[in-house]
């Protein structure tokens, strides 16, 4: 989406969709801005939220997606149960995004590059990707490796 130069502005979890051969679709793309626009958005970047950037942007699209991999990890929904004026607060205070319980070291290392709080520091999408897919291959090499260790036993 980001390589033909558009921006979704209101991703999150429920609007991804995973088909029956694992592919990723992204839906929603015309209906990121309604009655909500302008309002607090608990998986909008800081500078989204606060006005202070561009909205949508690909920086906010990325920190969202940052989001999205907490979600789609923890199953609670970002900042989980906080209410929406204590998560705008924060935001606002400039808190980075607090780490969630059930996150490993390497998988929370790439959500806060991710969630970075300044758009600059953030990745671009297709460098995300690439994070995501070392993580993915990290981990399938350590599963091996655990299967082989039990396999011994």
């Amino acid at each position: 989406m980001h390589s033909q130069g558009l921006t979704h502005g209101n991703l999150k979890c429920t609007h991804i969709l995973v088909s029956t051969d694992e592919t990723a679709k992204i839906c929603d793309l015309g209906l990121t801005y309604g009655p909500e626009q302008g309002a607090f958005n608990r998986w909008k970047s800081p500078e989204a939220n606060n006005g202070s950037g561009a909205d949508p942007s690909k920086p906010g699209d990325v920190y969202a997606f940052g989001l999205c991999i907490t979600e789609a990890r923890t199953g609670a929904i970002p900042y989980d149960m906080d209410s929406d004026d204590l998560v705008e607060n924060r935001l606002r205070q400039g808190e980075a995004y607090p780490r969630p319980d059930g996150m490993r070291d390497d998988e929370w290392d790439v959500v806060k590059k991710l969630c970075a709080l300044k758009p600059e520091d953030r990745p671009t999408m297709e460098q995300a990707i690439e994070m995501l897919a070392e993580l993915a291959a990290r981990e399938e090499q350590e599963e091996r490796a655990d299967a082989k260790g039990k396999l011994k036993e």
